[in-house]
C-alpha cells in the first residue's frame, strides 16, 4: 500500500510540473498525512485472500473435492476422470503456492477442485487469480465463479470463467455464460414464446493469446475479473483483455449447444438474453479452481507415456485475491455459529432476524462482512433468502428448536 501511495503521489508531482527529474532527486513525504486525500470508495481493497503460505490447504477458505465428487465427464483412455486422490496426496501446498498435480493409476486421472460454496460468496469485485499453467494433452486448468441460480428460483445460473486454458497451454479463454434454469425455460416459454432448453446459454467469450512464445506454462502470469451492477471486464497479467456493459449489451446465443439460433425473433431472444443475464448477474457467487484431468468432453489424446507427467503437470497458483470497493459484498461463514446465530453473538434473537431482513432487503449501509451467511442460512439449502427469514421468525415467535 506504501508503494502504491508513493507512486500515484509521485505521478501527480509529475503532472503538476512540481518534480525535477535528476540523479539526486530526492523527495520526502508522510504516507499518513497523503491518506485523508483519496476517497476509499473509489479503490479497491483486499476482501478476502489465499497465498497458500501454510503447510497445507486451509479448509477454512476451501472446501476440497475427492474423487468422483464434482465431476461431470467420462475419463479417457479406459480411466475414470477424477478430482484430487487422498491416497497419492495430489493437491497440496508447499513453499508458498498450492500445486494441483496431474495424475494417474491403473484405473483413474486425478486432477483437483477447491470451491468456496460454503466458505465464502462475494456480489461484485475483483478477482485476481496467480498461477503457472501446465502443459500436457488433457491438462485443463481453471478459476471460475459460480452461482445456482437460487437454487433454480432464479432464471439463469452465472458462470464466469475468469481463466481457462487447455492442455497446450498458450492460449487463456475468458468467458462468461448465463445457463438458463427451469425456471428460465418456462419463463422464456410464456413471456417470450420461445423454446430454449435449460441446457443451453447465453455467452459472451474471448480467447487471449499470449503475447510471446512461452506460453503460459513457462512463467507465472495473473488473471483477473472484475464484476460490478452493469460491467465485467477481463485482464491478463493487469491488462484489459476485454469487457462489457451486460446490463445493456446482449449477449450471445450459444447456438454451439443447439442448431436453433431463433433468427426469425431476434428482438425477443435480445430481450430474452438481457432479462436472465442481469438476472444471473445479480447473486451471490463463489470461486472454484481446477484442474480436470483425462475429460472426455474436452476430446483431447492423452498419452500416458508422454513427458508432460512429470515435467509439466502441475497446476501452480501463487495467490487468489477478491479486491472489493465500498458497498460491494462479501459473505463468509462461520461454521461454528450455530444456526440463526447471525451476528455470532451467542444467542439467537430478533436481533438475527434483523440482520437476516437488512441482508434481503440489499441495505446498502448495512456492513455485510459481520454477518454469517452459514448461520443464516435455516434450511440448510445453501442459500439465504425470504423462507430462512420467515423459518427464523417462527422460532423467535413460538420460541420453538428448529434454529437449534
Amino acid at each position: 500500500y506504501a508503494t502504491a501511495m508513493a507512486v500515484s503521489e509521485f505521478t501527480k508531482m509529475v503532472n503538476a510540473g512540481d518534480v525535477v527529474l535528476t540523479d539526486a532527486s530526492t523527495f520526502t513525504a508522510d504516507y499518513y498525512d497523503a491518506i485523508p486525500g483519496y476517497n476509499r470508495s473509489n479503490y479497491y481493497t483486499l476482501s478476502w485472500a489465499d497465498d497458500f503460505e501454510g503447510t497445507e490447504i486451509n479448509e477454512n477458505l476451501w472446501d476440497i473435492s475427492y474423487g468422483s465428487e464434482n465431476v461431470y465427464a467420462n475419463g479417457l483412455n479406459g480411466r475414470t476422470a477424477q478430482r484430487a486422490s487422498a491416497t497419492l496426496n495430489n493437491n497440496y501446498v508447499q513453499d508458498g503456492c498450492l500445486y494441483i498435480a496431474a495424475m494417474y493409476d491403473n484405473d483413474n486421472y486425478y486432477g483437483g477442485h477447491l470451491s468456496t460454496k460454503n466458505t465464502m460468496r462475494m456480489k461484485y469485485g475483483y478477482v485476481e487469480l496467480s498461477c503457472l499453467k501446465p502443459f500436457g494433452q488433457g491438462f485443463w486448468s481453471s478459476l471460475w465463479v459460480d452461482n445456482e441460480g437460487l437454487n433454480n428460483n432464479g432464471l439463469a445460473r452465472m458462470e464466469i470463467d475468469v481463466n481457462e486454458c487447455y492442455g497446450p497451454g498458450h492460449v487463456t479463454m475468458q468467458n462468461s455464460f448465463a445457463w438458463l434454469t427451469t425456471k428460465g425455460v418456462n419463463h422464456l416459454q410464456s413471456q417470450y414464446n420461445l423454446t430454449i432448453p435449460s441446457s443451453d446459454a447465453f455467452l459472451k467469450s474471448n480467447i487471449k493469446f499470449n503475447s510471446d512464445t512461452r506460453g503460459f506454462h513457462m512463467d507465472f502470469h495473473t488473471f483477473g475479473y472484475a464484476w460490478d451492477a452493469d460491467k465485467l471486464t477481463f485482464t491478463v497479467d493487469g491488462k484489459e483483455s476485454f469487457s462489457y456493459n451486460y446490463a445493456t449489451e446482449p449477449m450471445e446465443y450459444n447456438s454451439s449447444v443447439t442448431s436453433s439460433p431463433y433468427t426469425d425473433n431476434i428482438d425477443d431472444l435480445r430481450a430474452a438474453e438481457l432479462e436472465c443475464t442481469n438476472d444471473a448477474f445479480s447473486v451471490p457467487s463463489y470461486l472454484r479452481l481446477s484442474l480436470a484431468v483425462g475429460f472426455a468432453n474436452r476430446q483431447y489424446i492423452v498419452d500416458d507415456n508422454a513427458d508432460e507427467w512429470t515435467a509439466s503437470n502441475k497446476f501452480v497458483v501463487d495467490y487468489v485475491h477478491v479486491d472489493q470497493l465500498a458497498g460491494q459484498s462479501i459473505y463468509i461463514y462461520k461454521t461454528a455459529n450455530r444456526r440463526g446465530d447471525v451476528n455470532g453473538d451467542g444467542n439467537v434473537d430478533m436481533l438475527d432476524s434483523n440482520y437476516v431482513a437488512r441482508h434481503l432487503a440489499s441495505w446498502s449501509r448495512y456492513d455485510f462482512k459481520n454477518m454469517d451467511l452459514g448461520a443464516a442460512d435455516i434450511n440448510m439449502d445453501g442459500l439465504v433468502t425470504s423462507e430462512d427469514l420467515t423459518l427464523l421468525n417462527n422460532y423467535l415467535v413460538d420460541n420453538n428448536s428448529y434454529c437449534e
